[in-house]
């Protein structure tokens, strides 16, 4: 909204107001911005600060009424959810903006109609019905078609591995209230406890609040929850909107986007969508909108088929205190239902954004500038008023501090037990970062040593001392003494150093030794709430070799891992406006620069209701759960300015690892010099498994269509099952030794599979044979000092579980097992390489086993652990030969020559990966899988690898016996083969984008279930040698389709600033003749399908 027309608007409300006359003062100023085409309205507000200001002495909700500026009437309700806080929902006459008068002024409330508990809308009539589902809704019935809907369950629940399942459903004397009935929506709060069958409930006592907003002219319904306990408890799973039934009741889905449709048939397979999912029976539907991911099961009379709100967060698991959720559901019968579940997808009422204000405050807002004006935009939106004039008057109100670091301005606030981050605000762009509900600058998690109890600390509250300075480099802040008497002596010091140059703040943090009846479990460091950073916004988090989501302040998001694993692999995340824009742009680098890689969970978490998305770091503290233990942050913790995408948020990722991290190898001209040349060069691998008359055979075949070295993934070449048994690998399938020896005649480099984490708990059949009595005392313990155990579908021969056990890397029984094995491989069976499967992908685990002689719980030592172990396997090790792991969590990479990135399987993922660590470990290996899109996802696979500078493959060697598959992943190899040196000596460089119109390709990957994933038709990618002046452009056509586009290229970008450069096509035959261009210039490009192309380009 302009600020000519903010005026206008403001002056015609003050009129209006003035007409009305002094006996109705307008209460506030309600300004409402995007406004969803039908007018309604939703949003939480806080109208403590406006209660407080007019001095009312009861508030009660049904006495507020709201005007336009033409004086017409604004039907609103208010929702309390803690007095003067609450939901505030207005029925406006168009969607836009609009500034209103909000009035209070009491009236005779309406007598209460007795309610029979079914709610009537337009679209559907939903009953709830106490004593039943634990008072969540009994029946949808559909008054257009008639349908009625009752077969169902809510699945709502918590459930903990020993002790099962407790359902919302099974309290036996849940509460069902009509909190609200007006013009725009009915509301029904319902409370209820998680129960088992019989109504037990667990001692930590988990209960929930529901409240359903259920919208009288639209197809929506709006539920919050309020999840607590009396007292923290570790659930491994917690669910919200689980709406599960047994029968045909719908019989086919659909979800998006992109969109995909399709029917039930019992598969027992469950699939989902980022942005909605929809049950649909004919013209009735009942979909999930903009509600984390959209989960279905394909059930019926197995678990039952079902439809998942937040089906990406119901398996992350809860352990505090407070957990809260909502959901979009829409309901009704349509003659185009999926029709009008997307066109409602950007329609919703929270969209909109609301602030309650005083017009004296708006009307110095729209006279103010740059960052102050966002200063008092942001206070206003929280009713801080008094701050927000003062800050729209040009004036810094006592206890705040401003601090810049180049572009970046930061703001924080002194209060009277506490300090607050209130700002952190890019001037250059004129753009705040913060989002209006901002976080703690950190939050420290205790434990009373004696009785278990938590409690928590933060940076906002609860101390009597605190001290904020400025320092000749940086800020310096310290809080001391807590309110709490028995917390006294914790003492918390965190710094920021500016680096100017950069746009960044440093920090480090301390916390003093707490009292030794105390113990610091957990400590949240950084943790941020992003503001929605426009339309193109985009988050990138490192799941993979990272991943790039879009639309997150629009949807719900969540994403939690314990860092370092291969889903969870560096310690970086950004938000960057999506724009691209290396000079204009704008968005924010926070990471963790912590050279021993200490664990710590990243948390990515979208809130769209309050517009903001959180990043969070939760470091597990070194001797949780020990009295009197303190704790410092490993490294220093960055924010930074980020100006461009998630590619320059990798490059400051980069330049920091390549100094500090304690994982990173030395590099020469050529790369690695402690990896085999036959490695670097490698590119492609083949995998199987079996005796050798099953394998030696069809991979030979492969090595000879190929043409290039190839490398041989060899599974179950021992005679223990797989996943059984481990780590008694020996004796071996007989004719291994011949078959190893066949094969590397042949060209082809040698791989056996080894586990390098497990113990079996039965290790011999079903006996207990030398876990209890060897291995027991090595494995990673649990806080009640039992070994933590793992199943990944195994079975013993009496169809139970396989109970695998982590072993604790730091422990020298384990060091020495896994060295004996890796050694006997080498030296008795002359392997090329050995693949130690699970370093880089699992979790650390949080062992508490004092015996092993670490720190309990969190820290580094894990790594460090498994550093010492490595490092003694390759001082021993044959010359030439080499290891590998699964996955790429980084903290190993010097210590493997390759990693198996065989899960880069996600939509969206981007090579942030590679281009952090191209050329200082060999990456190899995507799951290639099947279904009738299984060509398509293939080459999609192949290219995508081609460009990320991985091996090629790691696939089934019987593709040769498929013509057409083979002979494009032939190419793809072959290309590969010619461009070896850029993906081992070099690194990788911006890959290019295309200009014009490029189709878009979508295939089922079949990584769990079906698994769609859509990218451009045309893959690109881009790796340079710096030192020799030479860079390689990769394009893939994977489509069946031939395309073209234009390639603009600027060599200045890649550090070619010669005036004439050399331009070399390249394809699996061979290099053409040079060409000379310009350093800058664009080139018509013409791709045929399913082809591979190079330019290499060199400035002489």
């Amino acid at each position: 909204m302009g600020e000519a027309f903010g005026r206008w608007v403001l002056a015609a409300l003050l009129l209006a107001v003035a007409s009305i006359g002094a006996a109705q003062t307008p209460l506030a100023l309600i300004v409402v911005r995007d406004a969803p085409p039908h007018g309604v309205v939703m949003a939480q507000v806080d109208l403590s600060p406006i209660v407080r200001l007019h001095r009312l002495q009861r508030f009660v909700p049904t006495h507020l009424h709201a005007t336009l500026p033409n004086g017409h009437s604004v039907p609103l309700q208010f929702i309390s959810a803690d007095g003067a806080k609450g939901m505030l929902l207005l029925q406006l006459p168009k969607g836009g903006d609009w500034q209103i008068a909000l009035y209070y002024a009491p009236t005779a409330s309406p007598k209460p109609n007795r309610w029979d508990g079914t709610v009537v809308t337009a679209h559907y009539a939903v009953t709830h019905d106490a004593p039943h589902m634990g008072g969540l809704p009994l029946r949808i019935q559909f008054p257009a078609t008639g349908k009625n809907f009752s077969t169902f369950v809510w699945n709502d629940r918590v459930h903990h591995r020993q002790l099962g399942s407790f359902h919302l459903r099974n309290d036996p004397k849940p509460q069902v209230q009509l909190v609200s009935d007006g013009e725009i929506a009915t509301v029904v709060r319902v409370r209820a406890k998680y129960s088992q069958g019989d109504g037990e409930q667990p001692s930590s006592q988990p209960e929930a609040v529901y409240d359903w907003f259920y919208f009288r002219n639209l197809p929506l319904i709006f539920v919050t929850a309020k999840v607590q306990q009396r007292e923290p408890f570790a659930w491994n799973e917690l669910h919200f909107l689980e709406l599960n039934f047994p029968d045909e009741s719908f019989r086919e889905w659909a979800g998006g986007e992109p969109i995909r449709q399709g029917k039930f048939e019992a598969s027992q397979k469950s699939f989902g969508f980022n942005d909605w999912g929809a049950l649909i029976d004919g013209r009735n539907v009942i979909a999930v909108l903009r509600s984390g991911q959209a989960l279905f099961h394909d059930g019926r009379s197995g678990y039952g088929t079902y439809l998942h709100a937040h089906g990406d967060a119901a398996w992350q698991g809860w352990q505090g205190t407070e957990r809260t959720f909502s959901a979009w559901l829409l309901v009704g019968s349509f003659d185009e239902p999926i029709a009008t579940v997307r066109s409602m997808l950007n329609q919703l009422p929270t969209d909109a954004q609301v602030i309650v204000t005083l017009p004296e405050v708006r009307n110095a807002i729209v006279k103010a500038k740059g960052w102050y004006r966002a200063l008092a935009e942001k206070l206003e939106a929280q009713g801080r008023f008094k701050e927000a004039l003062q800050f729209a008057r040009g004036k810094v109100p006592v206890n705040w501090l401003l601090k810049t670091a180049g572009d970046l301005g930061i703001a924080l606030q002194r209060t009277a037990d506490g300090v607050r981050l209130e700002s952190l605000f890019d001037r250059k762009s004129n753009r705040e970062l913060l989002a209006a509900q901002s976080l703690p600058l950190f939050t420290i998690t205790l434990r009373h040593v004696p009785d278990k109890r938590e409690t928590q600390l933060t940076a906002e509250s609860g101390w009597q001392q605190v001290a904020v300075k400025e320092t000749g480099d940086g800020i310096s802040l310290h809080w001391r003494r807590p309110k709490d008497p028995s917390l006294a002596g914790i003492e918390v010091t965190l710094r920021a150093t500016v680096i100017e140059a950069a746009s960044a703040l440093h920090w480090s943090l301390s916390i003093g030794h707490s009292p030794p009846n105390w113990s610091i479990l957990r400590v949240f460091f950084p943790q941020i709430a992003i503001a929605d950073l426009g339309e193109n916004a985009e988050v990138f988090f490192p799941r993979g070799p990272g991943e790039v989501q879009r639309n997150l302040w629009k949807r719900a998001f969540n994403f939690r891992s314990l860092y370092p694993n291969g889903w969870c692999t560096m310690q970086f995340l950004a938000a960057c406006d999506g724009t691209g824009d290396a000079r204009r742009g704008t968005g924010i680098y926070v990471g963790v620069h912590d050279p021993y890689g200490s664990a710590k969970e990243i948390v990515v978490k979208s809130e769209p209701e309050a517009k903001r998305v959180i990043f969070a770091f939760e470091h597990p503290v070194p001797n949780m759960g020990v009295g009197g233990n303190g704790f410092q942050q490993a490294g220093k913790v960055v924010w930074q300015l980020l100006r461009g995408d998630w590619f320059d948020a990798a490059m400051i990722y980069r330049n920091w690892v390549r100094k500090e991290a304690k994982w990173f190898p030395k590099l020469g001209k050529d790369g690695r010099t402690d990896t085999p040349q036959w490695m670097k060069e490698l590119c492609v691998w083949a995998l199987g498994g079996g005796a050798p008359k099953d394998c030696v055979p069809i991979v030979k075949e492969f090595a000879k269509f190929m043409g290039v070295p190839v490398g041989f993934h060899w599974y179950n070449w021992h005679q223990i099952p797989f996943d059984n048994d481990y780590p008694h690998y020996f004796p071996t399938k007989e004719g291994f030794a011949e078959g190893v020896r066949e094969l590397q005649q042949a060209g082809v480099f040698v791989m056996p599979y080894i586990n390098g984490r497990l113990w079996d708990t039965r290790d011999k059949g079903m006996d207990d044979w030398q876990f209890s009595k060897v291995a027991l005392p090595a494995a990673a313990k649990r806080e009640d000092g039992l070994p933590y155990t793992e199943s990944y579908g195994s079975k013993e021969i009496d169809g139970s579980d396989v109970k695998l056990a982590p072993m604790c890397p730091t422990t020298k029984l384990w060091q020495d097992k896994v060295r004996e094995i890796v050694l006997r491989l080498f030296n008795e069976f002359k392997v090329s390489a050995v693949y130690i499967d699970q370093v880089a992908a699992a979790s650390p685990a949080l062992c508490f086993d004092k015996t092993h002689g670490h720190p309990l719980g969190g820290g580094s030592w894990w790594n460090e652990g498994y550093w010492r172990m490595l490092d003694a396997i390759r001082r021993e090790m044959p010359k030439d030969r080499m290891l590998t792991t699964e996955c790429n969590a980084e903290p190993f990479v010097k210590w493997f020559d390759g990693y198996l990135t065989w899960h880069w399987q996600h939509n969206g993922q981007v090579p942030a990966f590679p281009a952090v660590y191209g050329g200082a470990i060999q990456m190899f290996g995507r799951a290639y899988r099947g279904g009738p899109t299984k060509d398509l996802a293939l080459r999609m696979k192949a290219g995508q690898q081609l460009v990320f500078g991985e091996q090629i493959g790691w696939i089934d060697p019987n593709i040769v016996r498929e013509k057409e598959n083979a002979e494009f992943l032939r190419q793809i190899v072959k290309l590969r083969w010619h461009l070896r040196r850029y993906f081992y000596a070099g690194e990788m460089a911006r890959p290019p984008k295309l200009i014009g119109d490029i189709p878009k390709v979508r295939a089922d990957w079949q990584w769990a279930g079906e698994w769609w994933v859509e990218t451009d038709a045309v893959l690109t990618g881009a790796w340079k040698l710096p030192q020799e002046n030479k860079l390689v452009l990769l394009f893939v056509n994977v489509s069946d389709q031939p395309v073209t586009a234009t390639v603009a290229f600027n060599g200045h970008g890649y550090g070619l600033r010669q005036p004439q450069i050399a331009v070399t096509s390249v394809t699996a035959d061979g290099k053409g003749s040079p060409q000379m261009h310009p350093s800058i210039f664009r080139r018509l490009l013409t791709l045929p399908p399913k082809t591979a192309l190079a330019w290499e380009i060199v400035a002489p």
